[in-house]
């Protein structure tokens, strides 16, 4: 899985960072962009890709497709913006409407936007701030 640039598992990063056995590895995912995968095997075993990016990702038999991209360029994630709000809103709709696990969350870098959607979910989970600044 070296073709998948910041790809780690959530679940297990949590577990360790807490030190305790709070979320169940193997369900969400994040990463980086899916550019460079052709082969199947150079993903974790997941059922869905929520892609942030506008671009499309590469299509894998048994692999669901998603996207919620924010609709405009975004200079920073405070919640105060409409386009960051309007994003979270379409991110979390898209959730809670399509979504089987495990699931794989990225964008380019897997760190901002994918960050962000992380950490929000995590939050609502009732996961400690200082784990999620920490994953």
């Amino acid at each position: 899985m070296q073709k998948i640039k910041n790809l780690r598992d959530v679940g297990n990063g949590i577990n360790e960072i807490l030190d305790a056995n709070i979320l169940k590895p193997g369900v969400l995912y994040r990463s980086g962009a899916l550019d460079d995968v052709s082969n199947r095997n150079d993903l974790p075993d997941v059922k869905v890709f929520l892609n942030l990016r506008r671009e499309e990702d590469p299509g894998f038999e048994g692999i669901q497709r998603l996207q919620a991209a924010p609709l405009e360029t975004m200079n920073n994630y405070t919640i105060t913006s409409e386009i960051f709000e309007e994003w979270i809103q379409r991110l979390y709709t898209t959730l809670a409407n399509n979504t089987a696990c495990p699931l794989l969350m990225h964008c380019t870098a897997g760190k901002d936007r994918t960050g962000v959607g992380v950490a929000l979910l995590l939050k609502n989970l009732g996961i400690p701030d200082h784990a999620i600044v920490k994953e």
